[in-house]
């Protein structure tokens, strides 16, 4: 099965709350929820730790645009039969459409 077979299975099983239970697990991988997370752990919790948090994070981003330039794979946007949902947050990048692998929220969301 190819990337785009695979994303017309998982497109048929889209319903609205599957939706917006996606918007919020995106959001958890958005920099706006980092920006909130960072200081949280700074101010309340050690500063150490924020500040470590804060780098880890710097590396990853870095990392992920080395790996995003290297491979330059297309993102599925557009492929028939495939509903996208967050197209807008897809074009921030500059290589857009080219920028789909590795994929920025999922590699924010194991850095944390």
């Amino acid at each position: 099965m190819n990337q785009a077979e695979f994303l017309r299975t998982i497109t048929q099983y889209q319903h609205p709350l599957l939706d917006s239970i996606a918007v919020v697990l995106t959001f958890l991988g958005n920099e706006e929820f980092y920006f909130l997370l960072v200081p949280l752990v700074y101010w309340c919790f050690s500063k150490t730790a924020g500040f470590r948090l804060f780098y880890i994070f710097l590396l990853s981003v870095t990392v992920n645009a080395f790996l995003k330039i290297t491979y330059a794979i297309l993102r599925p946007i557009g492929v028939e039969g495939v509903q996208s949902i967050f197209i807008s947050s897809a074009e921030v990048g500059s290589h857009y459409p080219y920028d789909s692998f590795p994929s920025g929220h999922a590699q924010g969301s194991t850095t944390l």
